[in-house]
């Protein structure tokens, strides 16, 4: 299925991961539904919670600038961690942190001629 939508992250002015979407509200709902479910079955207080993402969100962020690869799972919990603590208003939207979500661009396919 196409994924049509794109949304980068960016954290202390550089750009710390992007992804895929099949609709802009794809990746709240992503976040909404980790934050919801950690809380609920672990039973992990809301303090607790944005200590976590916040350390896991630095950590994430080190790995990148110093260039050591990360899983795909590492950045889909990077994702909710980041959307989570702005939703909480950890982190504020400002020019160095926040995300975009852009349509994608369509890659223009070059015709062969034949000679």
């Amino acid at each position: 299925m196409k994924r049509p939508y794109v949304i980068t992250l960016h954290y202390k002015n550089n750009l710390i991961s992007k992804f895929n979407l099949k609709y802009p509200e794809q990746a709240f709902e992503y976040a909404n539904d980790n934050l919801i479910t950690v809380m609920r079955e672990e039973k992990i207080p809301i303090k607790e919670i944005k200590r976590m993402f916040s350390l896991f969100v630095e950590q994430f962020y080190r790995m990148r600038v110093n260039k050591v690869k990360c899983k795909s799972e590492d950045h889909n919990l990077f994702m909710a961690a980041f959307l989570a603590l702005m939703k909480m208003n950890i982190i504020q939207d400002n020019n160095e942190n926040g995300f975009i979500i852009t349509k994608r661009k369509l890659k223009n396919k070059k015709l062969k001629f034949k000679k």
